[in-house]
């Protein structure tokens, strides 16, 4: 004997009855009793019912029948569509790389494929949270530094002054004078150091050195100080004069 599909009312004993086809006589089995306990209630459960997920980051919700291991689970999204980068085994949703839109309610449909009954479970909430930059790491750049800041020559002499940045080799760097007019005639600069062959009475000033870094505005050094003092000269007659040392013919 088979029954598809059993109610409660079919609950009760049974007996199988034998009879002999040639002499007609009959013989009872033992009652067999069959109980038909109530269908379990479907409800479907969810795990985790709540999470927030980094942008990027995979997420993972499980839904699950208890005493129903064979019910038909699938997924859905409240609001919108579920990400195309997802996959659903076994009533397991995975999300591979959260994004903004992820974020929402997403519910889970148990079906019992013996009575076709359906069933939702609560939604599952996912937040997506934007990860937060590390703050921007401000670079203090130095501003260039002089050698000498002040110095002393005749007229006439050479002069020099260095500039320099530390730490930046390859610095970018010029000269000018702190009056705004232009540098001696014949000076150069190189790897710089401001080189002035020969001093006239008029290249006595202060000279600002500029950097130029890759990013940000230029940097000034301090001032570096020229003082260029006369060369002497020593009169022999009212017609006749030269340097102090020279000799003099008559």
């Amino acid at each position: 004997m088979s029954i598809p599909q059993t109610k409660k009312s079919d609950e009760g004993h049974y007996v199988c009855t034998a009879v002999d086809p040639q002499t007609g006589a009959s013989a009872d089995a033992p009652p067999a009793h069959i109980g038909v306990r109530p269908a379990s209630k479907l409800e479907p459960q969810v795990d985790p019912i709540e999470q927030s997920v980094p942008q990027g980051s995979p997420f993972r919700i499980r839904c699950w029948v208890p005493g129903n291991p064979h019910a038909h689970l699938t997924w859905r999204k409240t609001e919108g569509e579920i990400n195309d980068d997802s996959e659903q085994n076994q009533g397991i949703l995975t999300v591979n790389r959260a994004e903004p839109s992820d974020e929402g309610d997403y519910i889970c449909t148990a079906e019992d494929p013996r009575t076709g009954e359906e069933a939702e479970a609560p939604p599952a909430t996912v937040r997506v949270t934007t990860p937060v930059r590390p703050p921007e790491v401000m670079t203090f750049e130095r501003g260039p530094e002089i050698s000498p800041p002040i110095q002393t020559v005749t007229e006439g002499d050479p002069a020099t002054i260095r500039c320099w940045v530390d730490g930046h080799p390859e610095a970018a760097l010029s000269w000018r004078r702190h009056d705004g007019a232009a540098l001696p005639f014949g000076a150069s600069v190189e790897d710089g150091t401001l080189a002035i062959s020969s001093t006239l009475m008029s290249d006595e000033g202060e000279y600002i050195c500029t950097y130029t870094p890759p990013v940000g505005p230029p940097k000034e050094s301090a001032p570096s100080r020229l003082n260029v003092k006369p060369r002497e000269l020593s009169f022999i007659a009212a017609d006749k004069c030269a340097e102090k040392g020279a000799s003099l013919q008559n």
